[in-house]
């Protein structure tokens, strides 16, 4: 049997919310997250992170680097011992209100407890004339416990805009 996705869980919002969970998630050997979403953010050049935990850990156990992009510009970051991941891939412009962003969060073996749990993520915003957005990562949380929920939330501190959608995938191996 070749590799195959399964769809676990929708999330789709009807008004807004701090933050996603997810907590029933299977036995798989890896998730994924689909999201199209935006905060309520009220900023300009119009774009929000996200948060990501598991387990509920708020601890400085989280490392990341990434590489985005912004218009004609790019830049690199890379955080060690944070509190949650962060990835910027979420739109929040104020002057169009029906942009959203979109992004996958792959959680590769979520369930082994032999090693720390790895994380790659892609995510984009935009079209639109001035405010493109594009983002790739990797991430690891630092502890070797079985993840059995993931939360996730706008790193701005606001919440997620109505209609926002959030799906969770399973994917069992051959």
């Amino acid at each position: 049997m070749a590799d195959a996705y399964e769809h676990i869980a929708t999330t789709t919002l009807g008004s807004d919310t701090a933050s996603v969970t997810f907590s029933s998630l299977g036995s798989y050997e890896h998730l994924q997250i689909r999201a199209s979403a935006r905060s309520t953010l009220n900023t300009t050049p119009g774009y929000d992170g996200i948060d990501c935990r598991f387990n509920s850990d708020a601890g400085a156990n989280y490392d990341q680097q990434g590489l985005h992009g912004f218009n004609s510009a790019d830049a690199q970051d890379e955080h060690a011992g944070i509190n949650d991941l962060r990835f910027w891939a979420v739109a929040s412009d104020p002057s169009n209100s029906n942009l959203f962003g979109g992004f996958v969060l792959n959680i590769l073996d979520y369930r082994n407890t032999n090693k720390n749990t790895s994380v790659r993520v892609y995510g984009c915003r935009g079209p639109d004339s001035s405010n493109g957005f594009v983002f790739f990562g990797g991430a690891l949380w630092e502890d070797t416990s079985a993840v059995t929920s993931v939360l996730l939330a706008p790193q701005s501190g606001s919440n997620w805009k109505s209609g926002s959608s959030f799906d969770l995938y399973g994917l069992r191996s051959s």
